[in-house]
């Protein structure tokens, strides 16, 4: 997401805007599974994570939120289970939880860092 996520929660290093397409979280999507892209290499460090975009060449940092929601995507999952993960690993409230992993997966997704299945 970008730096000026709401709480920032999560830094990114390059800006990156967003379309707001509603990609994420609409009832058609009740069943996409989202992971990450294999085009997303990362490393993680101490209360987050580095990630490349190999297509693109682009230099992201999750931290906080985003690192967590980055590890619980580490196989497919709909958004509904994304969101129970948040919940139960990233002490986020149940009311904050829906709004920001629908944002955030529209930003990963933009980037090329997650793929839709």
């Amino acid at each position: 997401m970008p730096s000026s996520q709401s709480n920032s929660q999560d830094e990114w290093s390059h800006s990156h805007g967003s379309k707001n397409d509603e990609r994420c979280g609409s009832r058609q999507h009740a069943c996409v599974r989202f992971i990450r892209s294999p085009t997303a290499v990362y490393s993680c460090f101490r209360g987050g994570v580095s990630i490349v975009n190999l297509s693109t060449g682009r230099y992201y940092r999750l931290e906080e939120i985003g690192f967590c929601i980055w590890k619980i995507l580490a196989r497919p999952l709909t958004i509904k289970e994304i969101r129970v993960g948040v919940i139960a690993d990233c002490a986020m409230e149940p009311n904050v939880a829906d709004t920001t992993i629908v944002a955030f997966l529209n930003s990963l997704t933009e980037a090329g860092l997650v793929v839709a299945t």
